[in-house]
């Protein structure tokens, strides 16, 4: 955060920290949905800062996207996504969050396609892998699921692998 506020700072024109600060708060990893009030409006703000800046800013649209989900705006969330992949299809969040929004839709075909794709982007990085995955739990694919979960709890620390295999060993009853 400190570097992305520092190099916006320096240059108040350049898009990118924009996008990431907004990408970054948009998630909110435990706290989904960019989080309360305050930092919801700021995250809103860093994205359509980004795009102003810069159109076709693939994190911005992921950042926007994510934030429409939780506005209940499925259709933009969905329009977002296909945006910023259309523009960087190499994007592996904007894939992973798109698996995700599909999964929770009940687009577990298109959900595992986009998690798959998210997955060959970034191999090896165990936040994408742990998300990209989320769709199989819910889709009857939990079984690939949990392995998944398993290889990224036994090569990182990352903690969202360790609460979806607990999520997924209690719904087997494991």
């Amino acid at each position: 955060r400190e570097a992305f506020v520092r190099a916006i700072e320096i240059d108040p024109g350049f898009a990118r920290p924009y996008a990431y600060l907004a990408v970054m708060y948009a998630h909110g990893g435990a706290i989904r949905g960019g989080g309360p009030g305050e930092t919801r409006k700021l995250t809103r703000q860093w994205a359509e800062k980004a795009l102003q800046l810069d159109g076709a800013s693939a994190e911005a649209h992921t950042a926007l996207g994510w934030l429409s989900i939780s506005d209940w705006d499925f259709k933009n969330a969905e329009r977002e996504f296909k945006r910023a992949i259309e523009l960087n299809p190499s994007y592996a969040t904007a894939h992973t969050w798109y698996a995700q929004f599909l999964g929770v839709m009940g687009r577990y075909s298109e959900a595992y396609a986009q998690g798959e794709v998210a997955m060959q982007l970034a191999p090896g990085d165990p936040v994408v892998i742990t998300h990209a995955v989320e769709p199989y739990l819910s889709g009857g694919r939990a079984d690939e699921a949990i392995a998944r979960w398993r290889e990224v709890v036994e090569q990182s620390d990352y903690w969202g692998a360790h609460y979806y295999l607990a999520v997924a060993y209690v719904r087997k009853g494991l």
